[in-house]
């Protein structure tokens, strides 16, 4: 009980921006919100929802993550800056949220081997250094603005390609971040990434999540037309049903004016998303359910058949499975 409280005082306390306005939360309840903000992945929006006068170490938070996050958008703008000038075809993803976010790394879809290659070593003449490597990209640490770039070729996890690069690439959006120009995704498509990577790589969903979908709601019925195209609906309407149960059970239908979109997602063939009733975020996606949605991946999708057998040896390497299960039995991001 006392984390179902947790969670929905949470989201409560932030409400949805622009939509529902917040509800300050009591003094006692500051830092166990603020600890489980941090691990919803969405600590500056908490931060940012209340005014936090006489907490020293709330007030410090702030400031740390407000420089976080500027730092983000600096090395986002620089890193744009650079692959532009040098010619190397890439799209954040994942990276750009409706709401301030301070992701882990900063997530780029490069769109060949060839663009990888010249990221490395137009980043490394620039100091950054090489953190991690996988068979599709790499990661590597920029100590000027202490963020890590996540290169990749392809949004895949283990090896096996969950959603098709192709598609994505034919759905880059500009937006202007430190006055730069920077190449993202369509909106509409970030909501579908954003719901495939919480299913297939993470196999956990976050209020982090919450509010990239509450907030992205207007693009629903896009976004479900791109997840039927790139075979991942069954990823996309398990994370509606979750963003629609949460909306409903901290705010309540009366208190809530949706525009039509949010209105339409009601009466989607919305049943209760029962697996997490107790609404404990981060809260893991029961195995059937991960299961239904590889199963329906590899079976209808081609990309992802392909990679599943052109990785299949990766997969059953020690190393390999090590971390697949470390992976699985994790309780946090």
């Amino acid at each position: 009980m006392k984390n179902r409280l947790n969670s929905l005082s949470l989201v409560k306390a932030i409400g949805l921006p622009g939509i529902i306005e917040s509800k300050a939360p009591l003094p006692s309840e500051y830092l166990n919100l603020f600890h489980l903000a941090k691990l919803n992945k969405i600590p500056l929006l908490y931060l940012e929802s209340h005014r936090f006068e006489g907490n020293p170490f709330l007030e410090a938070q702030l400031l740390l993550f407000k420089r976080r996050y500027e730092q983000t958008l600096e090395l986002t703008a620089h890193t744009a800056t650079l692959f532009d000038k040098y010619g190397i075809r890439y799209v954040l993803f994942k990276t750009l949220k409706p709401f301030p976010y301070v992701p882990s790394d900063i997530d780029i879809l490069l769109l060949s081997k060839s663009d990888l290659r010249k990221a490395f070593v137009v980043l490394k003449e620039r100091q950054c250094k090489v953190l991690d490597k996988d068979i599709y990209g790499m990661t590597i640490e920029s100590p000027m603005y202490q963020i890590n770039l996540d290169l990749t070729t392809e949004i895949a996890v283990s090896g096996l390609v969950y959603i098709d690069k192709t598609q994505l690439y034919k759905s880059i959006s500009q937006v202007k971040v430190k006055d730069v120009e920077v190449q993202t995704l369509a909106p509409h498509v970030d909501m579908v990434v954003s719901a495939a990577h919480s299913m297939y790589k993470e196999q956990m969903y976050l209020l982090s999540d919450y509010y990239t979908l509450a907030l992205s709601l207007k693009y629903f019925k896009e976004a479900l037309d791109f997840a039927r195209n790139v075979c991942v609906q069954y990823a996309l309407e398990t994370s509606l049903k979750m963003t629609y149960d949460i909306i409903l059970n901290a705010f309540g239908s009366s208190d809530f004016s949706p525009e039509e979109s949010v209105k339409s997602l009601s009466v989607y063939k919305y049943k209760s998303a029962a697996w997490n009733q107790i609404f404990e975020f981060p809260a893991k996606y029961p195995i059937n359910i991960i299961q239904r949605a590889l199963l329906e991946k590899i079976l209808k999708d081609n990309s992802t058949k392909e990679s599943f057998l052109n990785s299949f040896e990766t997969m059953l390497r020690p190393s390999t499975i090590r971390k697949l299960i470390s992976h699985i039995h994790r309780k946090v991001y």
